[in-house]
């Protein structure tokens, strides 16, 4: 999620019983390699303590340096957070704690439960609208989805019941197992109000690995229950072979052309982030 011009946060899946890093700050500039350093929390403000398999961020509009990063999902009835959280520096304050939806738990005997790989903000009504993307691939959930929800700043609630809908996403394109691809690793909201997300195929953490970018939606204050109108063709924007994209964010400013950016999660490869173009066409 972009933080202003030149820098990003970045949230990583450690899982709960691992050490490591959970956020960082991924400073870029034209001309030379991006550099990154760790964002520390000192309080997580929960009783479960530090997050575990964070997957997905969003800048709060409105808000300058504060985000939502959110798990997964539950694993065995814990976790499924979604953390408000303010950045400064390289540190991190957790203003708020909220629950994730849960609809299928995930846990040792059944692993493939909710799995929530994107999350997108923007401002809507009084609040703001977060839009949550199960990533599918899985016999529980064959195509991605989207759920609904709004975030009250002033009452620090987020409810997942005002909107009514959920919305069935289906990755556009060609892939090698269309069954198991991933319909949505991450969401974005444009300065458009259009919704965009990246789809991946991981067919083992040495890959081969395949992406795409197509927008699914667009928003839309016709329906209480349906906040975003999707778009009932959905087309491939780009394409990217041999990389899993698993992150999608506004452009950097300094980077003149750019209308996005990206970054991967390349297993044993580790990752790169990129300035995304407008396509050819």
């Amino acid at each position: 999620a972009k933080i202003d011009d030149n820098n990003f946060l970045v949230v990583h899946d450690t899982k709960s019983f691992q050490d490591g890093k959970r956020l960082g700050r991924l400073y870029v500039e034209p001309g030379r390699n991006p550099k990154y350093s760790e964002v520390h929390v000192n309080d997580w403000n929960h009783p479960q303590g530090r997050s575990s398999d964070l997957e997905s961020a969003c800048a709060l509009p409105g808000a300058n340096n504060q985000f939502l990063i959110a798990e997964s999902g539950y694993w065995d009835e814990k976790f499924g957070r979604v953390f408000h959280i303010e950045v400064v520096g390289n540190k991190a304050v957790v203003l708020a704690v909220y629950p994730l939806p849960m609809f299928i738990g995930s846990g040792k005997k059944n692993p493939y439960g909710d799995n929530y790989e994107g999350m997108a903000c923007t401002a809507f009504r009084d609040g703001v609208l977060v839009v949550l993307g199960e990533r599918g691939g899985t016999d529980n959930y064959r195509n991605g989805l989207l759920r609904y929800g709004l975030l009250n700043r002033e009452t620090h609630s987020l409810s997942w019941e005002y909107f009514d809908a959920i919305s069935t996403v289906i990755a556009p394109g060609t892939w090698i197992d269309s069954e198991h691809k991933r319909s949505i690793s991450d969401l974005h909201f444009d300065s458009t109000g259009a919704l965009w997300a990246s789809a991946s195929e991981d067919l083992g953490d040495d890959g081969p690995f395949r992406s795409i970018i197509y927008q699914a939606g667009d928003l839309s204050s016709a329906s209480k229950s349906a906040p975003v109108k999707l778009i009932e063709e959905t087309k491939v924007a780009w394409t990217f072979d041999g990389i899993k994209v698993e992150a999608i964010s506004a452009p950097s400013s300094v980077i003149n052309g750019a209308v996005m950016s990206f970054a991967t999660e390349d297993e044993n490869y580790a990752g790169i982030w990129r300035p995304l173009f407008k396509p050819v066409n």
